[in-house]
């Protein structure tokens, strides 16, 4: 509990307000943003062809957040009622998501490992989510990170 509480405020402090547009987090200058995003977009690619399958994205672009070793942060999202995946994938192998829904409950993953996760929920009403990042383990001063959300259009 006071882990999500740790991610929550971390969240609250990064974003002032929740949305699932995209928004780019400027890398520190030791990186290579244009690598990292390139590296983040290649692992996005099968997500984002699953659009025949029923799946598109919110938006063109994920969220491309930066975060310090031992720094958790979180993605804040918006989202309306339907059926979403939410994917995050971080650049390095030491990441751990935790999705909190607007009552700060942690939804299990669908699929994770220690790069990527997926989550898979059905909203019933609008709210505010939070994917919850956490880099402890992380080996790098900074990691790069992208969460991206698909929803399930209509037949």
């Amino acid at each position: 509990m006071t882990r999500h509480i740790v991610l929550l405020l971390a969240a609250l402090l990064a974003a002032a307000s929740a949305s699932a547009q995209p928004r780019k987090l400027k890398l520190p200058a030791a990186d290579d943003p244009a690598a990292d995003h390139q590296v983040l977009a290649d692992g996005f690619a099968p997500f984002d062809q699953a659009a025949q399958d029923g799946w598109q994205p919110i938006s063109p672009e994920p969220i491309y957040l930066s975060t310090p070793q031992d720094k958790p942060t979180g993605a804040p999202l918006t989202l309306q009622p339907g059926a979403y995946r939410i994917v995050v994938l971080c650049d390095c192998n030491m990441m751990d998501v935790t999705l909190l829904r607007p009552d700060n409950q942690p939804i299990p993953p669908e699929r994770f490992d220690n790069r990527r996760a997926m989550y898979s929920l059905d909203v019933q009403v609008a709210g505010a989510y939070l994917a919850g990042i956490d880099m402890e383990d992380c080996p790098k001063t900074e990691c790069a990170i992208g969460v991206k959300v698909y929803r399930r259009t209509e037949g």
